[in-house]
């Protein structure tokens, strides 16, 4: 699943059908219920025997991860379709322990405490 809003309209082959939209059955074009993605996100979890998560805290989770994957924040706000990247810093990029550990180094090492 990709949580990012597309910017761009594909292009098709003429000819060629047209891709149904997001929220539409791929197969019949038909709308689907929003509820469905997350309901279908609980099924996978339980069946791979994971933790039930909400969908959207995978997509926070996600968002971290790149960014501790060294992803420039400007670049992570984009693919979450974000106007505005303090938004995306602030609300989705979270700090974990180790993170917290390593600025204490960092700041230890500036300081010759450490």
């Amino acid at each position: 699943m990709i949580c990012a809003r597309p910017t761009h309209v594909a292009r098709r082959a003429p000819g060629e059908p047209p891709k149904a939209e997001p929220g539409a059955d791929a197969e019949a074009g038909t709308p689907v219920h929003p509820e469905w993605y997350s309901d279908e996100f609980r099924r996978l979890l339980r069946r791979a025997g994971l933790r039930r998560i909400t969908l959207h805290d995978s997509r926070h989770t996600t968002l971290t991860l790149m960014e501790h994957a060294g992803v420039p924040i400007s670049i992570i706000s984009k693919w979450a379709g974000h106007y505005d990247s303090a938004f995306t810093q602030k609300t989705y990029v979270h700090a974990s322990e180790e993170d917290l550990q390593r600025g204490q180094a960092a700041l230890a090492r500036i300081h010759k405490i450490a």
